[in-house]
């Protein structure tokens, strides 16, 4: 963790037991069709030693245009390596999985233990928080876009029941969004984004008060998930209305398309733009596939 002003931000580094997800470079490398546990292990000592905190380990792609891989799938890569993992750096490694799946919540729990549920789905399955409470797992409430498919130019992942993605002005800028049930739909750009994404945060707050869980969640904004690059930043502007929730904020803008320019590539300003206003609103948590790098600008920023 650093040490900003009178708190803490700690860097969620993201490693993904995927052959397909967005960041190549987040990758572990297969053996078939399992992951290579070797590899796994190479990495979270490598992503630890730069100064991640959290380590969020993904099974299932939610890369622009990407279909989520089936349950049984995703288990056999998240399974192949939790085991290993707990042996090999034990109880101090805080370790993330990002899932949408209650049903992979219960097997990763029977195999490992503790841990942080990063759900970018916004608990779209029903068995989810009563099994977050039951267990009294630490939670990643996400805000995921539009649960009626309200929302155009954008790319994205399909979920199970999802449907498929409307395309009604073919302006695709690349933005991930997820199409789940109870998510809240998103505005236009002259709409009040953050008053949405707030009113939903407060009403799974509430839900999370109903399976005992008032503590132990963190509130993300779901930057990329159902919105386009002006809300995008508009979220990021008003970060710190999030702390009016009482919880952690977290937020996942390293390597997406709001801090790229026109050419597809990271754009150093605006990541030190996204730093700042996160720096600023008072995030606890940033998520990046490129912990080396966020860190850097963080020292370079105090």
């Amino acid at each position: 963790m650093i040490r900003y002003g009178s708190r803490y931000i700690s860097l969620m580094g993201v490693l993904n037991l995927t052959p397909d997800s967005f960041e190549e470079s987040s990758r572990v490398t297969f053996r078939g069709e399992v992951p290579s546990v070797d590899d796994c292990l190479r990495r979270t000592e490598r992503i630890l030693g730069e100064g991640a905190d959290i380590i969020d380990f993904g099974a299932c792609s939610t890369r622009p245009g990407s279909t989520a891989a089936e349950l049984e799938c995703e288990w056999r890569r998240l399974g192949e390596c939790l085991a290993p993992l707990r042996r090999e750096f034990g109880d101090e490694l805080k370790i993330s999985i990002d899932t949408f799946r209650a049903e992979i919540v219960r097997r990763a729990y029977l195999e490992c233990g503790r841990f942080l549920v990063n759900d970018v789905s916004g608990a779209a399955d029903p068995d989810m928080l009563p099994l977050v409470g039951g267990l009294a797992l630490e939670y990643v409430a996400t805000h995921c876009g539009a649960s009626d498919g309200d929302v155009t130019g954008k790319t994205g992942c399909r979920v199970a029941g999802a449907g498929d993605i409307p395309d009604n002005n073919g302006d695709v800028t690349g933005e991930t969004w997820c199409r789940v049930e109870g998510a809240g739909d998103i505005p236009d750009n002259n709409g009040d984004v953050t008053g949405k994404v707030l009113a939903w945060m407060r009403g799974i707050g509430a839900r999370l008060e109903e399976v005992g869980l008032n503590e132990g969640w963190y509130a993300d904004p779901g930057l990329g998930f159902g919105k386009d690059f002006a809300q995008n930043w508009t979220l990021m502007e008003h970060l710190s209305d999030f702390q009016a929730l009482g919880r952690p904020i977290l937020v996942g803008w390293s390597d997406k398309r709001m801090v790229r320019d026109s050419s597809g590539k990271v754009s150093s300003e605006l990541e030190e733009r996204a730093l700042e206003l996160s720096l600023r609103g008072g995030v606890s948590v940033i998520r990046t596939h490129s912990v080396e790098r966020i860190m850097k600008m963080i020292k370079f920023a105090l």
